[in-house]
């Protein structure tokens, strides 16, 4: 971090009410966002913050805590303080999207594409989630590396059977939405999506292609997705894996007495 442009460029605001460390953190936040500080980059201690500033101990270690709790920073015991990207939140109880998950953190979205064809014999497993009618067996495979601020976050693999999307293929995924293309072209209206999460070991390549760092096993979550039109027909199926580190579940749960049973079960 250039200490001499931070001096330059944050000074706080004591007429405004918003609490000082509330205002340091924001700072760090949109440098953090904007890529003027990088991931993995050294910040300053804490007591060089405050003699720069003025301010007490406690405004800075209020504004890192915020910091580090949002997960923009990490603390490394007898190494320092260091840029983190933020962890994604996905809300399960509602139907989500990688790309609005991003803005909302104020990142931009983007996707590798690493195979866009269509496969005559697809796995077996495949063909029994999608409940292919008959000789019905060629699927559409979209395999995608979601990223964040250009840092892969996300290896994301598709099978849409395409019978139900013929020539889709020739579609450029790495600027348009997948569901905006279904819906807008093949009339495919996602309504429902029900997901499976498992804590696994990511392979040597996934943790390669996810630019994983460490040398030793490294942590991560499986999610399988199976979306449904209104009338419950199942049209898409995803896997996807994501190293732990960058990712949280939220859900919502309540007693069932207090719910529809209609719903009871159901996460979306």
């Amino acid at each position: 971090m250039d200490i001499n442009k931070f001096k330059e460029s944050f000074h706080f605001s004591y007429d405004s009410t918003v609490p000082l460390y509330m205002q340091l953190a924001s700072f760090f936040k949109i440098q953090i966002q904007a890529e003027e500080l990088h991931i993995d980059e050294q910040m300053p201690p804490e007591e060089t913050l405050c003699n720069i500033l003025g301010c007490s101990r406690t405004t800075v270690r209020q504004a890192m805590n915020l910091l580090a709790k949002e997960h923009y920073i990490t603390r490394c015991r007898g190494k320092g303080t260091f840029v983190t990207i933020p962890k994604v939140e996905r809300n399960m109880n509602h139907l989500y999207s990688f790309s609005e998950d991003m803005r909302a953190l104020g990142m931009v979205p983007s996707s590798q594409i690493l195979k866009a064809s269509v496969i005559q014999s697809p796995p077996s497993s495949v063909k029994d989630i999608l409940k292919m009618p008959g000789k019905q067996t060629t699927v559409f495979k979209l395999l995608r590396l979601r990223c964040s601020n250009d840092v892969p976050f996300l290896i994301e693999e598709t099978y849409i059977p395409y019978y139900l999307c013929n020539g889709i293929e020739q579609f450029n995924f790495e600027s348009s939405s997948l569901y905006h293309i279904l819906t807008d072209h093949y009339k495919l209206n996602l309504h429902h999506a029900s997901e499976n999460i498992e804590a696994i070991i990511l392979s040597e390549k996934e943790a390669d292609l996810l630019q994983c760092q460490s040398a030793l096993p490294v942590a991560g979550y499986r999610i399988h997705r199976i979306s449904s039109l209104e009338s419950g027909f199942i049209f898409e199926y995803t896997s996807s894996v994501t190293r732990a580190d960058k990712c949280t579940f939220h859900i919502d749960l309540y007693n069932n007495s207090d719910l529809g049973e209609h719903i009871q079960r159901e996460y979306y």
